[in-house]
Order: structure tokens, then C-alpha cells, then sequence
């Protein structure tokens, strides 16, 4: 009795030093209580829980309520609070179920009913949030604002933006917390897609608060939902150097490194996640391997960041970041089964992001039913905006697989077309960049060049429109006892980007590829000795390592500059189905590169422009570029993939036939199609959707015939399977 008496008194001190801000004080008298297990007496177990929540460990505060609760079922508070507990978490359902239990035990209580609508929110139940918020009688001021912002949520969630404007006007004319109405000002604006409203609004807020941490968090999310990855940095590192010791920033801050592919800043970060979550809960260690698994996948360390990944989740084992991550990790090492188990336990405590997970594996869900709910996810306005891209993809995905395909295009257009709202291109532009690449490499740009770089055939370049087969003819070659698949290494955009800057800085100010003139013998000898020396370190002894960048037929004239002997393979594959294969497909790039790919006649355009590249590059380089095309690769799989062999003097060997056991990541947005078997279904994909398809052909045909006036080039054959079309299967 003294020992139980005891501990009461020592919960109680540590809950009055948490309230007057002496958290560490608190937490370690906290930890002495009840850090060998819930206290005997049910009050101080509920007490304690309490606690943990005060000091944002969630997850400690689980298992006292869980215990105050198996002791005594019919406690209000010990429901409400495991209620909050499990929200925090992100475990919404286990959170309504407690709270429901609260609200039938103490009906009318406005904490609990405050909480539940918050809750059923989060859930995609806006309407029945408002039902339990209409109900709220007599709250104090602090529960009548959290349901002020709760109802201006759920109305946005419903799409009712009106409604919640003229709650925020209330608020305004009331004169009360000028800064949250700004911020709640910022989400409406959000979810009627004025993403630069909604940055005003933060940004004012932080006028009026410099150092709320808050803040800055989201407009670094903000920042990051519309690409702007180096302005979520500068906000993250400002809360940094506002909190240093805050979890939470640091682990977001890693992130945002890996997006600015700063990895070595990220790696740091990462370190100092771990470290400042040592002496917190599972639950913060756990998350803190998590990115520092995220850190080592993107550093090619994929052993060791599925290695950290289950460490985490042997701290946590429903640690959604670990269990995502690594059921990522296993889709590109082609551990399909076990990807395929880690999305389902997150289905069972994240439906939506579950479900989303298995439909990326190819794990299609069976009842429509499933679809409904996540379309309504989809279309529920929020900070990314009025539409979620990524759900709508997914969508595109799953009604796809279910054959109806004019239900998956308009998910897919959706999609697209909120996505596009973030990232610029011009189309115009690009044909422009590509007439210059054509005037300045020509035939006697090269005549005069020869000799030029290193003669070594260790570089194999694997290149062509994105979709179009460059990653499973990358697997089929690195199946080879003599060639080592390197993916997407970047050097040749990377020298094009160096080349550039030194101009501008120090020469003649002239930018790619017309300052390629002033490239000597001697650096170019240099440029390729470089990167022979890093693809010679990852090749581990083998004859041949692969450089697989899709939009690296821009980049052939440097290629073959700095490596006349080099390997090039061009991947090439009927454009309509190139197009729609890009265009249902979520790339998540929000910055350089890949604009063109969310909408049709940017599609035909770009795909024109690089059709006009690879034309000048056969006719210039004549016979230096190996053609290898889609739909004679996945009918004829043994025959083609000899004649690549063949072109590059090699032996055949039947490994090459079995690429989907190859024991190396793939990375990019074919990782799940390279593990499966050669299938031929995507082959003329494209005539499911061709009432789609007009402005695809139109800028195809404009594309074509610009170039064709514009260079005063001769007339040039078609393509075989356009031959064929037409009528000359001979020729084609």
C-alpha cells in the first residue's frame, strides 16, 4: 500500500513539472514510476498516461491506458485519453473506437465529443464530424475553438469553401488569434488550389510570429507540394535553428535533403534524428531509422537500409514510415511477396495509404467499394489542393486493371492535370533546345573532332523516351556474367550543367550546346576519365557497366565526344504507347525533367522533338547507335537480346534469360514490370484509349512537320510500324 501511495505522489510531482514547462525533470520522474510497467493503482496508470501524452509520447501512453483499462473497462477518461493516444499515432480507427466507448460512458462530454469529430475527420467523415460538433453544448473557450477549427476543416473536406470562409470571417470580425485564422485562411486557399494565396497567408502569420516553428513546418510542406524543394529547406533549417533538439524538424529536414538530392547534408541529418530520439519512445527511434534507412537506400546501400528498416520496426512494428519504406525496398530488389505483406499491415492501420501501396505492387482490391472511399479521399480538398494526384493515379491504376478504361482515363487526367499545376514547360522551349542541339552537332562538328575522349568500351549508354523499355532491357544486360547495371547515374546532364556554368562564369557566355566549341582535346580526355574511374568502382571488375538515363539521346553528341567505342542502345517503342504509358504513370517529379509528361500534346510535342534528335543523331552518326524496339523485344526476347549481344562482340549466355532474378535494385517507375515475366499486354495499349488520343496525333503531326521546315530536312522514312500502317509490311 505505502509502495502504490508512493508512486501516486511521484506522478502527481511529475505532472505539475511537465504543466510548468521542466519536461526532462518531469519525464525522468515519470520513467521511475512507471518505467518498469503500469503503476498498481488505476488512477496513477490513467495519471501516467496523461503524462506521456503532455510529453508527446504517445505510444508509452498506449500501454498505461490500455492497462488502467483491462482493470477498470468503464473509465470515461482512461477512454478519451487512449482516444488521443492513438491519434497521435495515426491510428484513427483504434482512436474512434475509444472515443465512441467515452462518449456511450459519458454522453455529452464536450472534450470527448470535440475529439471524436476531429477524429472522424481524419477518417473521411466530414459529415458526421458536423453532426457530433452541432451537438457541443456548454464548452469552455479552449474546446469551443478546437471545434471552430474542426467544423472549418470538415466543411473544406466537403468541399463546402464557402461556408468555411465565412467562419474565418467571423473569427476576424471578433478580432480573436489573428494568426490562426490566417493559417486557417491558408488552408482554404489550398484547397481551391491558390497555392500562392495560402503561402501569403503563412508567411504572414510568421510576420506576426518569427520563431513559431509551427509555421515554418508547414510552409515547408506547402513548399514541397508545389517542388519548391530548396524553400522547404530554408524553412526547415530556420525551425532548426529555432529548436535544435526537435525530432520531429530534423527528420523532416532529412527528407527535404534527399529531395534536393543533397545527400550528404541529409546523411548528417539523419544522424542527428537518431541521436536526439536515444533517450525518447519506441516510437521516435523507430522513426528516426526509418529516414535514416531512407538516407542509405538513396546512397545505393539497399541491404542496409532494409537491415535499419526492420530494425525499426522491431522497435515498432507498426511503424508506417519503416513498413512503407520497406516494402518499397523489397518492389526494386524484387522481393514482390514480402512488399506485397508489409502494404497490408499498413492497410490494417492506414487503410488509405495501404491501399494505395498495394495498387502501386499490383495488388488490386476486390471490392469496388474500396475505390469509392478512395476516390472520395481523392476529392477531398486539402493542402496539396483541390484533388489528390498520387490517389487519382492510383485510381487510374486499379479501374484499369478492372478493364474499364474510360473510367481509369479520367482518373488519369485528373491527375495529371492537378499535377501539372506545379511543374512548368514549355513546349516551345523545348523544340527550340533541340534545333540548337542539331545545328551545333553536326557532321563536320565531328569530323573535326576526332580522337577526341577515351576510346574505353566500358560504358554502356541505355537511352531513349522515358517508358519506352530502358529499364527491362538495363535488367535483360546486366544478367550478364560481363556487364554491371548501374542505373540512372546522370554524369553526361551533369557535364552538359558543368559545362554551362564555366561559360557563363569564366568564358564565353555561351550555355549548352553551343559552348561545347570551346571544349579542348585535353578536358574532354579529362571529363571522360572521370567518369570512367566512378563507373570502373561500381562495375566491381566487370568489361561493361550500363548508364541507363532514359533522356540521354539530348546528350548522344557528348556521348559520343567523350566515347567513340562506347556501347549506345536506343530504346524505341511506338509513341502512342509510350505517351499513355507516361501519362498513368505517377512520376512524383515536382521539379525539372519530366514536365512534359501530364498532358497529351506535351507528350506529342516532346516526343516529336526527340524523334527529330534521334533522326539527326543516325544521320550524322551513321551506324553508331543500335536501335532495339519494344515490340520485337517482348515477342522475340532470346532473338533480340543476341543481336544486342552480338553488336557489342559478346558470348551469349542463358542468364540473361532469367533478368527478374537478378539480385539488384531498380529504382525507377518500372521496378514492378522488370521483376515479372516478358508480357505482351501493354503492346498497342494505346488502342484502348484511341477516341483519347487526338491531341496526341495532332501535335505528333505539327511536331514533325516544324522540324521538317524549320532544319530544310530531306524527307525521312517513317518508322517501321507507321510503314506497316500504311501498307508497306515489306519495307517496315
Amino acid at each position: 500500500m505505502q509502495e502504490r501511495k508512493r508512486a501516486v505522489h511521484i506522478i502527481n510531482l511529475a505532472l505539475n513539472l511537465i504543466r510548468q514547462g521542466r519536461r526532462q525533470e518531469g519525464s525522468e520522474l515519470l520513467d521511475r514510476a512507471a518505467g518498469s510497467g503500469p503503476p498498481a493503482d488505476t488512477a496513477a496508470c490513467i495519471d501516467a498516461g496523461g503524462g506521456y501524452l503532455l510529453l508527446e509520447q504517445p505510444d508509452r501512453a498506449v500501454e498505461m491506458l490500455i492497462e488502467a483499462i483491462r482493470r477498470t473497462p468503464d473509465d470515461w477518461l482512461a477512454q478519451m485519453r487512449l482516444g488521443i493516444a492513438q491519434a497521435l499515432l495515426g491510428r484513427y480507427h483504434n482512436s474512434l473506437q475509444a472515443f465512441s466507448k467515452a462518449d456511450r460512458l459519458n454522453r455529452g462530454e464536450p472534450k470527448i465529443q470535440a475529439n471524436l469529430s476531429r477524429v472522424l475527420v481524419r477518417l473521411n467523415r466530414p459529415a458526421e464530424a458536423l453532426d457530433y460538433l452541432e451537438n457541443l453544448e456548454n464548452p469552455d473557450t479552449k474546446i469551443a475553438t478546437m471545434a471552430q477549427d474542426i467544423r472549418v476543416e470538415a466543411l473544406i473536406s466537403l468541399n463546402r469553401l464557402e461556408e468555411a470562409e465565412a467562419i474565418v470571417r467571423e473569427i476576424v470580425e471578433t478580432g480573436s488569434e489573428h494568426i490562426r485564422t490566417l493559417k486557417l485562411s491558408a488552408l482554404i486557399a489550398a484547397g481551391r488550389d491558390r497555392h500562392q494565396d495560402a503561402v501569403f497567408y503563412l508567411h504572414k502569420a510568421l510576420t506576426l510570429e518569427p520563431t513559431n516553428v509551427q509555421l515554418r513546418k508547414k510552409l515547408a510542406e506547402l513548399a514541397s507540394i508545389q517542388g519548391h524543394f530548396a524553400e522547404a529547406v530554408h524553412n526547415l533549417e530556420q525551425a532548426a535553428n529555432q529548436e535544435p533538439e526537435n525530432l520531429i524538424i530534423c527528420i523532416e529536414l532529412a527528407k527535404a535533403y534527399l529531395h534536393c538530392n543533397r545527400i550528404g547534408l541529409a546523411e548528417k541529418a539523419a544522424f542527428r534524428a537518431v541521436e536526439l530520439a536515444a533517450d525518447e519512445s519506441e516510437q521516435a527511434q523507430a522513426h528516426a531509422m526509418s529516414v535514416m534507412a531512407e538516407v542509405e537506400a538513396e546512397q545505393g546501400k539497399t541491404e542496409e537500409a532494409i537491415a535499419r528498416y526492420r530494425q525499426a520496426l522491431g522497435l515498432q512494428d507498426r511503424c508506417l514510415p519503416a513498413l512503407l519504406g520497406l516494402g518499397h525496398q523489397q518492389i526494386q530488389t524484387g522481393r514482390i511477396e514480402e512488399a506485397v505483406a508489409c502494404f497490408e499491415k499498413v492497410a490494417e492501420h492506414a487503410p488509405l495509404a495501404g491501399r494505395a501501396a498495394l495498387i502501386g505492387s499490383r495488388k488490386f482490391p476486390e471490392d469496388p467499394a474500396q475505390l469509392d472511399e478512395i476516390e472520395k479521399a481523392a476529392l477531398r480538398p486539402s493542402l496539396v489542393g483541390s484533388v489528390s494526384p498520387s490517389l487519382m493515379f492510383s485510381l487510374a491504376r486499379a479501374w484499369e486493371h478492372r478493364k474499364e478504361y474510360q473510367r481509369a482515363f479520367e482518373f488519369a487526367r485528373q491527375a495529371n492535370e492537378a499535377t501539372r499545376k506545379f511543374i512548368p514547360y514549355d513546349p516551345g522551349e523545348n523544340r527550340t533546345k533541340t534545333n540548337r542541339i542539331i545545328r551545333q552537332f553536326s557532321q563536320d562538328f565531328f569530323a573535326s573532332r576526332r580522337g577526341f575522349g577515351n576510346q574505353s568500351p566500358l560504358p554502356i549508354f541505355v537511352l531513349g523516351m522515358p517508358r519506352s523499355g530502358t529499364t527491362l532491357v538495363e535488367q535483360i544486360l546486366a544478367s550478364h556474367p560481363r556487364i554491371f547495371g548501374a542505373g540512372e547515374l546522370g554524369h553526361i546532364p551533369a557535364w552538359c550543367h558543368s559545362l554551362t556554368m564555366w561559360e557563363v562564369l569564366h568564358g564565353s557566355n555561351r550555355s549548352y550546346p553551343e559552348c561545347i566549341e570551346q571544349l579542348s582535346e585535353v578536358e574532354a580526355l579529362r571529363m571522360a576519365d572521370y567518369c570512367l574511374a566512378h563507373l570502373r568502382t561500381l562495375g566491381q571488375g566487370r568489361d561493361f557497366v550500363i548508364d541507363k538515363l532514359p533522356h540521354n539521346f539530348c546528350n548522344i553528341g557528348l556521348i559520343h565526344l567523350l566515347f567513340s567505342e562506347a556501347t549506345i542502345i536506343h530504346c524505341v517503342r511506338d509513341p502512342r504507347d509510350v505517351a499513355l504509358s507516361n501519362f498513368f504513370t505517377d512520376f512524383k517529379a515536382k521539379f525539372a525533367g519530366m514536365g512534359f509528361a501530364y498532358d497529351l500534346e506535351d507528350l506529342g510535342h516532346h516526343i516529336a522533338d526527340y524523334q527529330s534528335l534521334m533522326r539527326h543523331w543516325h544521320r550524322v552518326l551513321p551506324g553508331r547507335i543500335l536501335d532495339v524496339r519494344y515490340e520485337s523485344l517482348v515477342e522475340e526476347p532470346e532473338a533480340v537480346t543476341r543481336k544486342i549481344l552480338a553488336h557489342m562482340g559478346l558470348e551469349w549466355d542463358e542468364r540473361v534469360l532469367s533478368h527478374r532474378e537478378l539480385d539488384r535494385p531498380v529504382k525507377t517507375a518500372s521496378a514492378w514490370q522488370v521483376r515479372q515475366p516478358i508480357y505482351k499486354t501493354s503492346k498497342e495499349k494505346w488502342r484502348r484509349y484511341e477516341k483519347e488520343l487526338a491531341p496526341l496525333e495532332r501535335a505528333l503531326k505539327e511536331g514533325r512537320a516544324c522540324f521538317e521546315e524549320e532544319m530544310d530536312l530531306p524527307p525521312e522514312l517513317p518508322f517501321g510500324i507507321e510503314m506497316k500502317e500504311e501498307g508497306n509490311p515489306a519495307d517496315a
